[in-house]
């Protein structure tokens, strides 16, 4: 298992407990990735790993949740690999649940439920991987809050893409390894609480990363559907159309906005549209430097 927290200190312990209550009856392993945090997020984590003989805490220096993910698995020994978020919570039983998945298949996605402590306070109602796997463009894909895999996938794709930054970190490893052929499942008994976030700056902010790395994959993947029913991916043309049609909309629906979850629900698409946009600049942008390199 890989744990992979950033300035955790404050909720980290939370999902460690809730780990260490796991039932599964052979032996496993969890490595904890502390990726360049500024706070005591080590010194909490530091008396758990010294209970546990076979919990291990690593540092990856290097921002990036990517970059902190191949640095567990590469810490770790174990064929099965099951990732799960410091600021969540997994419910008893979860880990069991995902092991008996991956005997089946290559990939599983455990059910994301509402977090009691963390609903009542967040404007956010859009939780995926409750009842099924999201879907982008009819593909199936697991969230990395609760993501089973195994090694031999991770090998033959050569683990998560590190230019990922906070969106579709998760799409992106999925979509290749079903494109290597590994076969990908939902595992409803594997629950998790999962922690939305509480702020509407903070579900803005999260939504203006999801917006590039949403560009960034249709950049990398051949995914149809955008826009009409094309058989083939969007060009950056037209990505870049459907990105100011979208702003179009947004503008013409403004006084329509009136209650408190409409509000939060317009400026989050605001800040994944926004995101959209900059990451169709700056991939044009790299492209043209290739171009003159």
């Amino acid at each position: 298992m890989v744990l992979c927290v950033r300035n955790g200190a404050a909720f980290v312990g939370r999902q460690l407990a809730a780990l260490a209550a796991q039932d599964l009856d052979t032996p496993w392993e969890l490595v904890v990735v502390d990726n360049g945090s500024r706070d005591s997020t080590a010194a909490v984590v530091a008396p758990w790993v010294e209970r546990q003989p076979t919990w291990r805490l690593v540092a990856e220096p290097e921002p990036g949740v990517n970059r902190a993910r191949n640095r567990g698995v590469a810490a770790s020994v174990a064929p099965l690999l099951v990732l799960c978020d410091a600021d969540d919570e997994v419910e008893p039983g979860w880990l069991r649940a995902m092991v008996r998945g991956l005997a089946r298949h290559d990939l599983v996605g455990g059910a994301l439920v509402d977090d009691p402590v963390a609903r009542p306070r967040s404007p956010w109602r859009n939780v995926h991987q409750r009842d099924s796997l999201p879907v982008v463009h009819g593909r199936p894909y697991v969230m990395g809050a609760s993501l089973g895999f195994r090694r031999e996938v991770f090998d033959r794709i050569d683990g998560f893409d590190r230019g990922y930054q906070g969106g579709a970190d998760d799409v992106d490893f999925v979509l290749r390894a079903t494109d290597a052929g590994a076969t990908v499942a939902f595992v409803p008994e594997a629950r998790t609480r999962y922690r939305v976030k509480e702020t509407a700056a903070a579900v803005m902010r999260q939504q203006y990363f999801y917006g590039r790395g949403y560009q960034r994959l249709l950049e990398s993947h051949d995914l149809p559907g955008l826009p009409g029913d094309s058989r083939r991916g969007p060009t950056h043309r037209e990505r870049i159309t459907a990105v100011a049609r979208g702003y179009r909309g947004a503008a013409m629906r403004v006084a329509r906005v009136t209650r408190r979850d409409e509000r939060y629900d317009y400026l989050a698409g605001i800040a994944h549209l926004s995101g959209e946009a900059v990451e169709l600049v700056a991939g044009a942008g790299a492209r043209t430097r290739g171009q003159r390199s």
